[in-house]
């Protein structure tokens, strides 16, 4: 296990600024884990492969990616670089000018994705594409997305905390049939013209897919009210499931507190 914290590794670039070169890191082909947290210094990544063949846990944390590797970025947590990864967190990266990732890990199972940040002008990551056709558990706290493509059709758990699905452009996701979790799902409760009619149209299409859940937590918001959250297990999802498209009937009971 490599586990580097905040500062280690350090130097400086001459512009008052951490850089930490990724050829520096210590290798091992009996290296399974690696954990580096770098106080928001830059990764520079390799223009040539580098490979951690044996590595199956990768925990990337406040690190500064730079404007234009997003293609370095994308293959270093790759299968052609980390064959064997199964568990990935991305968490509090300063993304600049970086827009778009584009994951594809054959046996990736865990996947986290926690508040891509930019603090230096207003290209955000708003692309995100998943080709994990292993992955069972997805963890997504990230609210700017303009386009989400997922193709996991062995996901069985989904978190989707402060997505907004409301404001996605694009969405494509393929089979969710194996889904049985959903956590913090958005619902927006303004509809004040025309224009919101179709604001849930993607959470919805969503939802179709899984066809297995066995547990449903959603996060209510609107403009003028606090977030509420609300959970329903399968009994209750089944009989919301024979209620008639127009919404009639008795109103589904939800239950409040902690998520089961």
């Amino acid at each position: 296990m490599l586990h580097l914290p905040r500062q280690s590794w350090w130097s400086n670039n001459g512009n008052n600024e951490g850089m930490v070169d990724l050829h520096e890191l210590p290798n091992s082909t009996r290296l399974e884990t690696i954990v580096l947290s770098l106080n928001n210094a830059s990764l520079r990544l390799p223009a040539t492969v580098v490979a951690f063949n044996s590595l199956t846990d990768l925990r990337l944390e406040e690190i500064r990616l730079t404007a234009g590797s997003e293609r370095l970025f994308s293959r270093l947590l790759s299968s052609a670089c980390c064959p064997r990864l199964r568990k990935l967190s991305l968490l509090q990266l300063q993304v600049a000018g970086i827009t778009e990732l584009q994951l594809e890990a054959g046996e990736l199972s865990e996947l986290t994705l926690e508040s891509f940040q930019n603090h230096f002008n207003d290209r955000n990551l708003t692309r995100l594409e998943l080709n994990t056709p292993n992955l069972r558990f997805l963890d997504i706290n990230h609210d700017i997305l303009d386009v989400l493509t997922i193709s996991a059709p062995r996901l069985e758990e989904l978190i989707s905390t402060f997505v907004g699905w409301s404001d996605i452009m694009q969405i494509n996701v393929g089979d969710l049939s194996c889904v049985r979790r959903i956590k913090d799902l958005e619902l927006n409760s303004d509809r004040h013209s025309l224009d919101d009619a179709g604001i849930n149209d993607y959470v919805i299409c969503l939802l179709k897919r899984c066809t297995s859940l066995q547990c449903l937590g959603v996060l209510m918001s609107s403009t003028y009210q606090v977030v509420q959250f609300y959970y329903w297990k399968a009994p209750e999802l089944a009989a919301k499931r024979k209620q008639s498209p127009s919404g009639s009937g008795t109103a589904l009971p939800c239950n409040h507190g902690p998520w089961p």
